[in-house]
């Protein structure tokens, strides 16, 4: 048998059914409410404890999923400063993987070869610079702190997305901060 609760139409339907033991479209629909504040969920009543304890346990599971969702996006922002966000003596370089392990090779095969020798390298699509052992050890470094310091304010917003006690306070941190 069917049966209703209305409920608040900030509730996302679809995830409050997903805290439930309710599988399929044969014991759950959504209509209307008595107000424009309020919706009505219907199911099976046989589920009406599962529906009820899914509603008082919506915020919180809410609030996880949301926090999820904004750790993700400063893991995105991270990556993104990383590869975008990189300079050396105002040269701009990206800093992507392939280039991580580039100098790396670099270094190691320079501090190989006689003193003075140098290598040709492509700062940007089309811009080349010769640069020594020094100056790719110079780089290798700056381009650890660069990637030390996206880790070091990722840590930081997620510290504060996982601290946040509420959605308020999860919307007032501000995920594009200290990149």
């Amino acid at each position: 048998m069917l049966t209703t609760l209305q409920i608040s139409s900030r509730y996302d339907p679809a995830f409050l059914k997903s805290l439930t033991a309710i599988v399929g479209d044969a014991a759950w629909g959504t209509g209307p409410g008595d107000t424009p504040d309020v919706q009505t969920v219907i199911f099976d009543d046989a589920f009406t404890d599962d529906v009820v304890a899914a509603v008082n346990a919506y915020d919180a599971a809410w609030l996880a999923r949301v926090k999820t969702g904004r750790i993700e996006a400063v893991a995105m922002l991270r990556k993104g400063a990383i590869i975008d966000g990189f300079s050396f003596n105002g040269l701009p370089i990206k800093l992507d993987p392939d280039t991580e392990n580039a100098l790396v090779k670099a270094h190691a095969a320079l501090s190989r070869q006689p003193e003075g020798a140098a290598i040709d390298w492509e700062v940007t699509r089309g811009v080349f610079r010769t640069f020594d052992l020094a100056t790719i050890g110079a780089i290798s470094d700056a381009a650890f702190q660069h990637v030390q310091a996206a880790f070091t304010n990722a840590r930081r917003l997620t510290d504060l997305i996982q601290a946040a006690q509420d959605l308020e306070a999860l919307n007032a941190i501000a995920l594009d901060d200290g990149w």
